[in-house]
């Protein structure tokens, strides 16, 4: 599978079946996450980051969130884009067999939180819009440590389960039901980079679509 190590990826479906969201750092080869870092350093340098909107409307409101993003494209020029994509497509045909959904598009973003900045706790489906299935998170910061800040939380749905803190370093693979499971960036203490990213599946309200359709094969 593209830039996936599949003996990762099948623990990590085990663990996402069991409790709703599942983390590796092994899952995409580490050349490919380091050069997504450095697309992400370039695009903002080159001022291509805008700021980052709340709801269907994507209206930006600060006191929620304070990241700025920049929309991924298989028409990029950039290869690491291009591979990052192909690989989420094919995960996307691995999580549609694995969970019998009409899963048929992909979209993602890069995101950038500066220091201080934060995304209060959310879920990441629209109101009275359910395209939104799984949400995936790849994180692009070498050299983070804990005490840097900037963690996701993940608020977990089962009785008595506590919150889940996920340290965003370069390599961590995230995957979680996107209509379950409540979910925080904590404030960094520096720069902080990511991708997010949605499989969606056919929605008659389903939301301007980002990303692009997924080939059957």
């Amino acid at each position: 599978m593209h830039a996936l190590d599949s003996r990762v990826l099948e623990t990590m479906l085990d663990d996402l079946t069991r409790q709703g969201w599942a983390a590796s750092p092994q899952l995409l080869m580490q050349p490919l996450c380091e050069a997504l870092y450095v697309a992400a350093l370039e695009h903002k340098a080159e001022g291509e980051f805008r700021p980052a909107g709340v709801g269907q409307g994507a209206q930006s409101q600060s006191s929620i969130r304070g990241d700025a993003i920049r929309w991924l494209s298989l028409d990029s020029a950039c290869p690491a884009e291009q591979a990052f994509l192909t690989a989420m497509h094919a995960l996307v045909r691995t999580m549609k067999s694995a969970f019998l959904l009409s899963l048929n598009a992909y979209e993602a973003h890069f995101a950038c939180y500066e220091a201080g900045q934060f995304y209060r706790r959310h879920l990441d489906r629209f109101q009275g819009e359910n395209s939104r299935e799984f949400s995936t998170l790849l994180y692009l910061n070498p050299d983070w440590k804990a005490s840097d800040g900037g963690a996701l939380v993940i608020h977990p749905d089962q009785v008595d389960a506590q919150p889940v803190s996920i340290v965003p370093e370069l390599g961590t693979f995230v995957i979680f039901r996107s209509g379950m499971l409540l979910h925080e960036v904590e404030p960094p203490l520096k720069t902080r980079f990511s991708i997010a990213g949605w499989m969606k599946k056919d929605d008659p309200m389903q939301a301007n679509l980002n990303g692009t359709l997924i080939p059957e094969s």
